[in-house]
């Protein structure tokens, strides 16, 4: 089910009022009280106000992330929705400081202009790979500049409305300090300034969560309050909107869309194989895996070997290096693909089972299976003695190890 969403241009005067609601005044007050205290501290004051602004960028990366998901209340104080505590403020230090570093090198190997054009595209990209790590909590995404600008031409022009709107704050950030400066005292003004860096920062975190929210579908991102908008529509109701972005081949929306319905439904088979098709359609390479890889591992728990088999062979036609999701999925396929005549692709399934799930029970059986494939479907007797040897010397007390050995028998003549 579609949410409506009221475009971020229309509600600018909530992004102003959200700082001051609890728990996020809290914080505001907290912050701000205990920056002037460890102000005063000598030695150690540097350091604590170091730690308080890591607690402040993780506070605000979670009202990103909180905003994101369609919730408009502020976090609480012990929120962790990432759960990866402080370490995604310290990515984005090392974003700066990576940023800053090849600045200065540009600067050095290039001259001034070359380091001022870059520092000038990775300003632009810096919103989206602020939403990114808050997304993600990827270090390595975040500095993707082929990825930053598939994000920035999937919500278009708006872009540039969010990135002006926060130049502006980040200004007002440092104006309020300068228009105070000469008027108040000294403690004052370091106050004020103070919290007001706090406060703008909150402010563009919701921004950019907000923006998240609105343009869900063209992000492939699926909030969480879009999954609980949930209603008992009927399934045809459920599906019109994705039929018709189908229908329109917007295959961005209809896999969001599609996404928030398997959400609601995820026991519906049927609907993981349309997934499976938009993927398909749309080329969206680790969306067909990964979907591919539970789709699989549910048609086998139900029973349906031929379904299972369709999609492997889909997924493997587009990533010859696919993998079923679980070691107990090979068996089944493996046997299938060979009874279908698909002999390569069985033992190309099976080889390196081993090395991915080492000591699983059904190595021996596995590459018994492939070396009967080598020898009497595609007459490489050699390759089936390696493989046979294998299994002879590191299952030793297996029951398929004397298959094995019969086999070796059978090979020698």
């Amino acid at each position: 089910m579609a949410v409506k969403i009221t475009p971020f241009w229309h509600r600018i005067p909530h992004f102003f009022q959200y700082p001051f609601r609890k728990p996020s005044l809290w914080v505001l007050l907290g912050g701000t009280g205990l920056g002037v205290v460890f102000s005063m501290i000598p030695i150690l004051g540097p350091l604590a106000m170091l730690a308080l602004s890591l607690g402040i960028m993780k506070y605000a990366y979670e009202v990103l992330a909180e905003t994101a998901e369609g919730y408009m209340d502020p976090p609480e104080i012990s929120s962790d929705r990432s759960g990866t505590g402080i370490v995604i403020p310290l990515k984005q230090f090392a974003i700066y400081f990576l940023l800053g570093l090849l600045v200065v090198l540009i600067a050095q190997g290039f001259g001034a202009v070359a380091a001022l054009l870059f520092a000038i595209v990775a300003l632009i990209l810096l919103p989206a790979s602020i939403i990114t790590l808050a997304t993600t909590a990827s270090l390595t995404a975040a500095i993707n500049p082929l990825l930053l600008g598939q994000m920035i031409q999937r919500i278009g022009a708006p872009y540039a409305a969010l990135y002006g709107m926060l130049v502006l704050l980040y200004v007002g950030s440092g104006a309020v300090g300068a228009l105070l400066a000469g008027s108040v005292p000294a403690l004052l003004l370091y106050v004020v300034s103070l919290f007001a860096g706090y406060y703008f920062t909150f402010v563009m975190f919701h921004l950019m969560g907000y923006v998240v929210y609105q343009f869900h579908v063209e992000l492939d991102f699926l909030p969480e309050a879009v999954i609980e908008a949930g209603d008992g529509q009927s399934m045809d109701d459920e599906l019109q909107l994705f039929e018709q972005f189908l229908a329109e081949e917007k295959y961005g929306a209809a896999k969001a869309e599609l996404l928030a319905v398997i959400a609601r439904h995820p026991e519906r088979l049927e609907l993981k194989q349309r997934l499976h098709r938009i993927a398909q359609l749309s080329g969206d390479r680790p969306l067909l895996a990964r979907n591919g890889r539970q789709l699989i591992s549910e048609y086998l728990d139900a029973q349906r070997l031929r379904d299972a088999v369709n999609v492997h062979l889909d997924c493997v036609r587009d990533d010859p290096a696919f993998r079923p999701g679980r070691g107990e999925d090979y068996a089944p396929l493996a046997q299938a693909l060979r009874e279908r005549g698909d002999g390569k692709l069985a033992v190309q399934l099976v080889n390196g089972f081993h090395k991915r799930y080492p000591e699983h029970p059904a190595t021996p059986s596995l590459y018994v299976l492939a070396a009967r494939v080598f020898s009497e479907d595609l007459e490489r007797d050699d390759q089936a003695r390696v493989i046979l040897d294998y299994v002879v010397k590191h299952f030793p007390r297996n029951p398929d190890t004397r298959q094995a050995k019969a086999l070796i028998s059978a090979l020698n003549g």
